[in-house]
């Protein structure tokens, strides 16, 4: 026979209560044991743009951006003298629907063609420049020294506005 003192009973109360209060808590906050319905997407698969430059601009600060559907961008310059620089904003709509006109899944297939290395600027002390896109689901790479870049396309002339547009915002 078991014989619960009164400390024992007053353990088990004090256990039970504080297991109460954190399930409570844990109820209210959120932190609840089930899967919720909160996207965790991190990806965006209808329209981004995701530009860098590499090579020789170590000093000046190699520009990278991201662009998404809605206009909405994130530009990083790392700068030696500096340090990384970020800023945020809209492009222009008119430079939103060129991008969105002119980038076409068939140009895409085009210029993301691989080359072997030829005579890359970034190999001679350039600068070389990489845009990973993402169009209805797909994901395209065209890079200066890697791909087959056509520079009288007007997806290329497109993205060529919008990294001009990057380098002059302040």
């Amino acid at each position: 026979m078991i014989l619960m003192t009164r400390q024992d009973t007053l353990s088990v109360l004090i256990t039970f209560v504080i297991g109460l209060v954190a399930g409570g808590y844990y109820y209210i906050t959120g932190f609840s044991f089930k899967d919720s319905d909160v996207s965790t997407k991190d990806t965006y698969s209808d329209f981004a743009i995701v530009g860098k430059a590499y090579g020789n601009c170590q000093s000046d600060g190699c520009l990278s951006f991201q662009l998404l559907s809605d206009g909405t961008y994130r530009v990083l310059l790392n700068k030696a003298d500096v340090g990384e620089v970020s800023k945020e904003g809209v492009v222009p709509k008119t430079l939103r629907k060129e991008l969105t006109d002119n980038i076409e899944t068939l140009a895409l297939k085009q210029l993301s063609k691989k080359v072997s290395t030829k005579n890359c600027s970034s190999m001679e002390g350039g600068v070389d420049y990489n845009f990973k896109i993402t169009r209805a689901g797909t994901d395209y790479e065209l890079d200066t020294c890697k791909t087959n870049i056509n520079y009288n396309t007007e997806a290329w002339s497109s993205l060529a506005k919008l990294w001009n547009y990057f380098e002059t915002i302040e």
